[in-house]
C-alpha cells in the first residue's frame, strides 16, 4: 500500500515519499527530502540538503534544512531554520520561529512567533504574529502583508495592502503605493508615498531623517518629523510638524493640528525660503519659518506665525499675532493680533491688522 510507518527516530540518506509516511519521532537526512504525498514527523525533521512538498507535510517539532519548497500544505509546529531560501506557492504555517535568507511566496504564509530574514517577496498572502526583522520588504500590487508586531527592515516598498500593528523601523526608504496603515511610529531615512499612508491609532509619529514625498494620502496620527517635505495630495498631521524644508504644490492640502516648525530651507532653493506654498495650508498651532515662507495660494493660521519673511500673492489668515521681519503683500492678507514687523512691510493689495501694528518702514499702495 505504500505506507510506511516508523516508531522511534529515523536516520537516513534521501528521502522520497510517494505515498504515506509516518516517522513517530524525528527524521534525520544527510540529503535530501521529497514528499509527493503524505508525510508525518512527530518530532524533529532535519536534513544537510533541501525539503520539497508537494502534497501534505505535517511536523510536530521544529525543521532544519537548506531550502524548502512548498507547494503544498505544509505545518510546522516548532521553528524553522533553513540555511537558504524558502519558496512557498501554497499553504506553509509554522508556529515557531522562523529564520532564512530570501523569502518568495505566492501562497499564503502564517508564521506565528516571527521571523528573521534576508528579502521577503510577497505575491500572495502574509500573516506574521511576533517581531519581522528583514533586509528588503516587497509587497505586490493587491496582494495581503499582514503583521501583528513590529517589523524592523532596510527597505520595504508595499503596492498591495500592508498593516502593521506595532512600529515599523526602515533603515533607508519607505516606498508606498497601495495601502499601508501603521498603528504604531513609522521612522525612515526616506518616504514616497503615491498611495494611502495612514500611521498611528490615537498616537503614533512619522520620523525621516531625509525627505519625505507624499502624492497620496499621508494620514499621521501624532507628529511629523522631516528634512524636506514635498506634498502634492493631502497630508495631516494629529499635532506637530517639524521639518527643514516645506513645499506643498498646486494640488497639495495640508492640514496640521498643532504647531509648524520649518527650521531651514529647502534644499536646493537659491532664495532663502523655508516654505513655499502654493496649496492649501491649515495650521491649528503656531507656524514658525526661520527662514521665508512664499504663498501663492491659501495659508490659514490658528496660533502666531513667526518668519523672517513673508511673500504672499494669495490669502494669508492668521487668526493670532504674527512677527515678521520683511512682509510684502500683493494678495489679500488679514491678521487678527498684532503685527510687528522690523523690516519693511510692502502691501500693494488688501491688507488687515485688527491689533497693533508695530512697524520700523511701510510702503502701501493698496488697503
Amino acid at each position: 500500500d505504500n505506507i510506511v510507518k516508523i516508531t522511534g527516530n529515523a536516520n537516513t540518506n534521501n528521502v522520497v515519499n510517494n505515498k504515506q509516511m509516518t516517522v513517530e519521532g524525528s527524521l534525520a537526512s544527510t540529503g535530501n527530502v521529497i514528499n509527493k504525498d503524505e508525510l508525518t514527523v512527530t518530532n524533529n525533521l532535519t536534513t544537510d540538503g533541501s525539503i520539497t512538498n508537494t502534497k501534505t507535510l505535517n511536523a510536530g517539532g521544529s525543521v532544519s534544512t537548506i531550502d524548502l519548497t512548498n507547494s503544498g500544505n505544509a505545518v510546522i509546529n516548532g521553528s524553522l531554520t533553513a540555511a537558504g531560501n524558502i519558496s512557498n506557492t501554497d499553504s506553509l504555517t509554522v508556529v515557531g520561529h522562523v529564520v532564512s535568507k530570501d523569502i518568495e511566496n505566492s501562497g499564503i504564509i502564517t508564521f506565528q512567533s516571527g521571523a528573521d530574514v534576508s528579502d521577503f517577496t510577497n505575491n500572495g498572502e502574509v500573516y506574521i504574529t511576533g517581531i519581522l526583522n528583514a533586509n528588503d520588504i516587497v509587497n505586490n500590487e493587491n496582494k495581503i502583508f499582514d503583521i501583528t508586531g513590529d517589523v524592523n527592515a532596510k527597505n520595504v516598498t508595499n503596492h498591495g495592502d500592508m498593516d502593521i500593528s506595532g512600529n515599523l523601523t526602515v533603515e533607508n526608504t519607505i516606498n508606498n503605493t497601495g495601502d499601508l496603515d501603521v498603528i504604531g511610529t513609522a521612522s525612515a531615512k526616506e518616504i514616497i508615498n503615491t498611495g494611502n499612508f495612514n500611521v498611528g491609532d490615537v498616537t503614533g509619529n512619522l520620523i525621516t531623517t531625509e525627505n519625505i514625498t507624499t502624492s497620496g494620502v499621508l494620514n499621521v496620527e501624532g507628529d511629523v518629523n522631516a528634512k524636506d517635505l514635498t506634498n502634492s495630495g493631502t497630508l495631516i498631521a494629529g499635532n506637530n510638524a517639524e521639518v527643514n524644508g516645506l513645499v506643498n504644490e498646486e494640488t497639495g492640502t495640508i492640514n496640521i493640528a498643532g504647531n509648524l516648525d520649518v527650521t531651514g530651507i529647502i534644499t536646493d532653493d537659491g532664495n532663502s525660503n523655508g516654505l513655499i506654498n502654493d496649496g492649501t495650508l491649515n495650521v491649528g498651532g503656531n507656524l514658525t519659518s526661520a527662514y521665508n515662507i512664499i504663498n501663492t495660494n491659501d495659508i490659514s493660521v490658528v496660533g502666531q506665525l513667526i518668519s523672517l519673511g513673508v511673500n504672499n500673492s494669495g490669502n494669508l489668515t492668521v487668526q493670532n499675532n504674527s512677527e515678521i521681519q520683511n512682509f510684502t503683500n500683493s494678495g489679500i492678507a488679514s491678521i487678527s493680533g498684532t503685527l510687528t514687523s522690523a523690516g519693511i512691510v510692502d502691501n500693494s493689495n488688501e491688507l488687515t491688522v485688527l491689533g497693533y501694528a508695530d512697524l520700523n518702514s511701510a510702503v502701501n499702495s493698496g488697503t
